[in-house]
This record gives structure tokens, sequence and C-alpha cells, in this order.
């Protein structure tokens, strides 16, 4: 390239950063903020229990499993996965989940 041609390059993109540059730093404003989760009179809950088996099941869709986190889904007929394990670490508040 000639000199003239890389400072026309190094220009446009020097003017490119600066016009991006604000849009990048609000970027996040399409996020939701945090919220407490409350509990209420309807509110189920129980400790886990790794062994027990599990299955929810309806016209077109299953998942089966144990609520230690393995368990296989099915589609109509389409089996979604198998032997899927998942896993957390208990924080609700934007921790680390694994699968």
């Amino acid at each position: 390239m000639k000199r003239a041609n890389v400072i026309r390059y190094m220009l446009a993109l020097e003017i490119i950063f600066i016009v991006l540059l604000p849009s990048l730093a609000s970027a996040n404003d399409g996020f939701i903020t945090a919220f407490p989760i409350e509990r209420d009179e309807m509110t189920l809950e129980r400790l886990a229990q790794p062994n027990t088996y599990f299955d929810k099941v309806g016209r077109k869709f299953a998942i089966l499993g144990f609520e230690s986190g393995t368990f296989e889904a099915w589609a109509y007929s389409l089996k979604l996965c198998r032997n899927f394990e998942s896993s957390s670490d208990g924080v609700c508040d934007g921790g680390s989940v694994s699968a």
C-alpha cells in the first residue's frame, strides 16, 4: 500500500472507533436489573433429593431424570439430549451455572 492509502485507512478506522465508542459504552442499558425474589403463601419449596426420580410429560414433550441433575428430554419422538447433567452453586444473583 502507498503511504497515502495507509493514512486514509488509519483515519477511517479512528473515525469509526470514535463514532462507535459511545454506543459500546451504553450496550448494557438493555439488561434488566436484578430484583429480589419475593416469597409468599403460594410458594412451594423443598430440599433437593438427589437420587429421586422425576418426570414431567406432556402431549409433545417429556423430561425424565433424577434430581441430582441427570436427565434426558424428548420432543415429539426426537431425543433432544441424553445423560445431560446440570449443576449450580445455588446462588441466584448471577452465579455460575454449568452444564
